[in-house]
């Protein structure tokens, strides 16, 4: 029997993501690993047990409390212990060709179960071909991010060495009945340890009217345009892209595109130099790719196939709030920060960086304000399950979602190292675009790039031969990083 102390219901963040999971509308999120060196399951085994019992976090599954219905995600979940965790549960092993862009669609397979007394809201799957082995590990989102999906890359790394020349598989990683009296009380949901998610009381107030009354909300701030139409002040407005319907089919395309050591540090340079940082440097990029590779396919009922662009820029609170990260190098503590791009029509390198310097302002005030994490408050008065059912049939997506994990650094006291790291997720119900950023010391960084299946099915004409428009838009994307960069 759990004892009182290591259970707890789930806060309002969670909750969403548990309502994501129970009614699928994603699959996992995950970061792939590769080591320096080949380590056996006896390594790995130790290893694992060792992290399970270092951090109680990997050891927490969500649970159905209630047999009322319609569920209420606020109150009919409960996090707490599994009962158990074996090696075979949590550890899946697969041989390949090689490690790729299908690869991924492999992965994009993969799901953690909630409600599971024998499985933590964690897996691994090490795919090994002739020569190496590559580790992913894939999370659900309700207990962990990006961030945490990293520090568990460092965190086996380091165990892996400790646990080197282990010969013994160890096959009960965790049981609660033998663990609970040393167990620490359970910890508190990531988003109410700090005052970071909570709105004041006039931005709760104006969150709570969005939810509540939409319809009004809607009418008020549609009566302004108007207003400022009648008063001649408004501007002509570009619409959003959009293309195909939204349905709950999880299925993604993937591209993926290294920049090498020396191509990182000359970008890094050309960043320092400018005052900005890769990640609106990717994205303005990326959205030109776009505009001039995926729009022409999608013209508008005029004939015309000039759009604006929406994104979805992740922030990492770890990362940009330092005095909140010691506590949550485990957990959720990221939030996306909605924001609105014209039309670009980029025709020569040099009109690259004035776009780059107002999507970098953009996320400059995301963060001196912190709107997007208030923002995400609104799950705790929302009706999570009505407010995702909404959103199908429509054909509201993002245009790009972004997320740049960082650097991973060498331990230069360890002989172990991560030279290779990847960072994957599919497009789900919000998104035509990801770009997903990871880099280390030795493989440079890896840029994955979850795509809508239909964009790669497109073709254009090149030379005369009809080639696959996602080809194009990848060596569009890696000519154009290179042009920008010239000047340094």
């Amino acid at each position: 029997m759990t004892l009182p102390n290591h259970r707890r219901k789930a806060a309002f963040d969670e909750s969403y993501f548990i309502c994501r999971n129970v009614e699928k509308y994603y699959s996992n999120f995950n970061v792939v690993g590769q080591y320096n060196k080949h380590f056996s399951k006896a390594t790995l085994s130790n290893a694992l047990k060792s992290m399970i019992a270092k951090n109680p976090w990997l050891s927490y599954n969500f649970f159905h409390i209630s047999d009322k219905e319609p569920v209420d995600y606020h109150t009919d979940y409960e996090l707490r212990c599994v009962d158990s965790i074996t090696f075979d549960k949590v550890v899946e092993y697969r041989q390949i060709d090689k490690f790729d862009e299908r690869t991924f669609e492999t992965i994009n397979e993969f799901s953690n179960k909630i409600n599971c007394t024998d499985s933590p809201l964690w897996q691994l799957c090490v795919f090994e071909t002739d020569e190496s082995q590559y580790v992913c590990g894939y999370f659900c989102h309700t207990l962990h991010d990006g961030g945490t999906a990293l520090q568990f890359q460092k965190d086996l790394v380091k165990e892996l060495e400790a646990f080197e020349h282990e010969t013994q598989v160890v096959d009960n990683l965790f049981d609660y009945e033998k663990a609970k009296y040393e167990l620490p009380d359970i910890l508190p949901a990531r988003e109410l340890m700090t005052d970071l998610y909570i709105p004041g009381i006039f931005q709760r107030v104006k969150l709570w009217m969005n939810v509540k009354f939409p319809t009004i909300v809607g009418w008020f701030w549609r009566s302004i345009d108007y207003l400022k139409s009648f008063m001649g002040i408004s501007e002509e407005k570009v619409p959003v892209f959009a293309s195909f319907a939204v349905t709950k089919d999880l299925s993604s395309k993937f591209k993926i595109v290294n920049f090498s050591p020396q191509e990182v540090r000359s970008m890094t340079q050309y960043c320092r130099a400018n005052n900005i940082t890769l990640t609106p440097l990717f994205n303005v990029v990326a959205q030109d790719c776009i505009e001039k590779l995926i729009f022409p396919h999608y013209p508008r009922p005029d004939g015309f196939y000039e759009y604006a662009s929406s994104h979805f820029i992740a922030i990492n609170g770890r990362r940009f709030f330092p005095k909140f990260s010691n506590p949550f190098l485990y957990g959720v503590f990221v939030a996306g920060a909605p924001t609105a791009f014209g039309y670009m029509n980029i025709q020569s390198k040099d009109e690259f960086l004035p776009h780059i310097k107002r999507f970098h302002s953009m996320i400059y005030d995301e963060l001196k304000s912190r709107r997007s994490f208030k923002l995400m408050w609104t799950w705790a008065v929302a009706d999570i399950s009505k407010a995702l059912q909404t959103k199908i049939g429509k054909s509201e997506r993002y245009t790009t979602m972004i997320s740049n994990l960082g650097m991973v650094k060498d331990d230069p006291q360890s002989s172990w190292k991560i030279v290779n790291a990847w960072f994957g997720l599919n497009t789900s119900i919000g998104y035509h675009f990801i770009l997903n950023m990871t880099t280390t010391e030795t493989g440079g960084l890896n840029l994955v790039i979850p795509y809508f299946p239909a964009y790669g099915d497109l073709e254009m004409e090149v030379n005369g031969e009809k080639v696959p428009v996602m080809d194009q838009f990848v060596n569009h994307f890696r000519r154009s990083c290179q042009e920008i960069i010239e000047a340094v």
